[in-house]
């Protein structure tokens, strides 16, 4: 437990310390970045993430075309999502195996990228449900 606190701990430093760059900042290193690096960082992170607009605003200016490496994104930004749904099942718990008057409660699975959409998938026990989420952003740990 005290790992996952000076992780966690660690992380949120290392967040406040890259929230210091300004906004010309950002257009500057974006601009410099390689097509590669830019495209693969803005089609791979979630839409929440706060330099995406940066990043975006980057790729529009200098034309970029970021379909070559978008297979590539697809599969780091799954990656990252099933460890967040990972993530989130070990640090929620819930009891799957009752069910409350507003019915089951459905449990991250898994997800993939379809076109523009995220596709979430959800499980009770047996029972799946799904969910269609605009952009690349993270699916939510219950349904």
């Amino acid at each position: 437990m005290e790992k996952v606190l000076a992780l966690m701990f660690t992380f949120v430093a290392l967040i406040s310390l890259n929230g210091c760059m300004t906004t010309q900042e950002a257009a500057a290193k974006y601009d410099n970045m390689s097509a590669e690096d830019l495209c693969f960082s803005y089609l791979s992170l979630p839409d929440y993430n706060i330099w995406q607009g940066d990043r975006r605003a980057s790729i529009q200016r200098r034309g970029l075309d970021c379909s070559p490496y978008a297979a590539a994104a697809l599969r780091r930004a799954k990656l990252l999502n099933a460890l967040e749904g990972t993530a989130n099942a070990i640090s929620t718990q819930t009891n799957t195996s009752a069910s409350t008057s507003s019915g089951p409660t459905y449990i991250f699975s898994s997800s993939y990228i379809s076109g523009q959409n995220r596709i979430c998938v959800y499980k009770f026990g047996t029972s799946e449900k799904i969910k269609t989420m605009a952009g690349i952003g993270l699916c939510p740990s219950k349904y």
